[in-house]
């Protein structure tokens, strides 16, 4: 492993950059606690070199890692980490994703009017990343206004279905029709 020759010279930013490598590969072999110890050494080292970038990668793994396994407090201390690393390097399309993974994380808490204040700076941010990616931060900026606005929630998933058809958008928009009665709709 690089890990083991860069431990042995000088190079630190390397060495956090093998960390961070390590983690991501091995959490796609579904080593997830061993993928979290490399993530956190790599975050130790950055942290040291006030390497922004790396900061910025760590903390986006680290979020989605933990929301995965349903750990939503930790990813959204993580999601917001990662938020202030995007606003520190003054990045929108880092922004945009960090903004969309709070919009996650609370919807999973249940928190509504969390998740709508992150989907509202969310949107202006859409302009910032690939098209293809719009589909599911449109999907959901949608599902976070449906206990606030759902007429404006109705905008977003049926904008993420004309981009390209999926369940979740169907699913949402189904909940909203049966919230107001329109079982036949839904």
């Amino acid at each position: 492993y690089s890990i083991n020759y860069y431990e042995k010279s000088a190079d630190k930013a390397k060495l956090a950059r093998a960390y961070y490598y390590k983690g991501v590969v091995i959490y796609d072999l579904g080593r997830t606690k061993e993928a979290v110890i490399n993530m956190k050494k790599s975050e130790t080292l950055a942290l040291i070199l006030k390497n922004v970038v790396l900061l910025h990668n760590v903390y986006e793994a680290l979020t989605v890692f933990n929301e995965k396994v349903g750990e939503y407090e930790l990813s959204l201390n993580y999601g917001k980490l990662t938020l202030n690393c995007s606003n520190r390097a003054q990045n929108s399309n880092w922004k945009a994703y960090a903004l969309n993974n709070l919009i996650a994380i609370y919807g999973n808490l249940k928190m509504e009017k969390e998740a709508s204040f992150y989907a509202d700076k969310c949107i202006s941010l859409l302009k910032y990343i690939p098209q293809s990616d719009w589909i599911f931060i449109l999907t959901n900026i949608g599902t976070s206004y449906i206990s606030i606005n759902r007429e404006k929630a109705k905008v977003y998933l049926q904008e993420a279905l004309s981009i390209q058809k999926n369940s979740y958008a169907y699913f949402a928009l189904a909940t909203i029709y049966a919230k107001e009665g329109k079982n036949k709709k839904a």
